[in-house]
């Protein structure tokens, strides 16, 4: 199921080293924020937060992987990746997103640092 991330809290990309494996690296996961579209704020009604998010063509058709392009992208902070089965699409967002906006077909994941100096080794 390519949705099945829907029901998990967080995501790490495959190639992320991790705070045990890396105590000095400031490690990357993504938060589900839930289920709407990504808005700068809730004053935020043009669908792109003012022409701060893309959408990449062809878009990819999962939203594991649309993640993983953002975590490619230096500029990412977060996706909002409709989640209709057989017309997918993939917002890549360079701005923090400070809203959710209540839509069932789309869902909002934020892109989130935490600095492993705060974990301890093995």
């Amino acid at each position: 199921d390519p949705y099945y991330f829907e029901t998990q809290s967080t995501w790490v990309a495959n190639n992320a080293t991790g705070c045990l494996d890396d105590p000095y690296y400031f490690d990357v996961f993504f938060l589900n924020l839930g289920r709407g579209t990504c808005r700068l704020n809730e004053y935020d009604t043009s669908g792109t937060g003012y022409g701060t998010a893309w959408r990449p063509s062809p878009t990819p058709p999962t939203l594991e992987e649309c993640l993983t392009l953002c975590f490619s992208l230096s500029y990412c902070t977060a996706v909002e990746f409709r989640t209709t089965s057989g017309d997918p699409r993939c917002e890549i967002w360079n701005q923090t997103v400070g809203y959710l906006r209540g839509s069932g077909s789309y869902v909002c994941v934020s892109q989130k640092e935490v600095d492993c100096s705060y974990f301890e080794g093995k």
